[in-house]
């Protein structure tokens, strides 16, 4: 027979008493000396019950705690402390994750020019083997390395050695095949920002509508040749 509703004492805090309804324990507390603990009755035939399949042990703990009549494993401080601890914590997570979308909203992630996105969509085709273009804000950009410029440079003494393009591949000739590929993303990234003329004439500061050229650095440290949309 269950204990009635009443007062009883927390197991997790002897300072407290917890609210029992008749049939669960409740979320209430109040200090221990402001309330009374209401006479138990009746708990001895619920108590047999169990004792007879766990012994007297198993008697005495029903009769002199509620909690363990029921099942009751919480209450009290602990479980509070627990979830307090989970609440601080996501509020951590949200926490960062909203600095993240704060510092995008403020300018860390950049906008980048329809033109260039344009010219970057358009001659990716030719770049993906080797990689060579970067997009950035308002700009594409041919970047080559220190052992790119290498293999550029020994493209002439390849070239002596083909007869017809069929001649030229990775493994025979990479020099020569690297130039190949290289100058054909460099036509095109210049064909689509409108450049008209020679592309052995094009120079450093070169302007044309909407567009701005300019070279970076040399064969002994990595170079870029940039196409700014103005």
């Amino acid at each position: 027979m269950s204990n009635p509703a009443g007062w009883y004492p927390d197991n997790t805090d002897s300072s407290t008493l917890r609210y029992w309804d008749g049939q669960n324990w409740t979320e209430h507390t109040t200090p221990a000396e402001q309330s009374e603990m209401p006479v138990i009755n009746d708990v001895q035939p619920a108590a047999q019950s169990v004792s007879a399949s766990y012994g007297s042990e198993a008697n005495s703990t029903l009769v002199n705690d509620p909690m363990a009549q029921t099942g009751f494993s919480g209450g009290g401080s602990e479980p509070k402390k627990g979830f307090s601890f989970g609440v601080i914590a996501l509020f951590a997570i949200v926490a960062i994750a909203a600095s993240i979308g704060i510092n995008a909203l403020m300018g860390k992630v950049e906008r980048v020019s329809p033109a260039a996105q344009k010219v970057y969509d358009t001659c990716s085709s030719f770049d993906t083997e080797f990689q060579l273009m970067q997009l950035s804000a308002n700009s594409v950009r041919l970047v080559l390395t220190v052992s790119q410029h290498r293999l550029m440079d020994q493209a002439e003494t390849e070239y002596q050695q083909v007869n017809s393009a069929e001649d030229v591949s990775a493994e025979t000739t990479p020099g020569l095949y690297f130039t190949f590929a290289a100058t054909d993303l460099f036509s095109c990234m210049a064909e689509q920002t409108g450049y008209t003329g020679e592309l052995e004439n094009l120079k450093n500061g070169d302007r044309w509508t909407g567009w701005r050229y300019e070279v970076t650095g040399s064969k002994s440290k990595g170079s870029e040749d940039i196409f700014y949309a103005d």
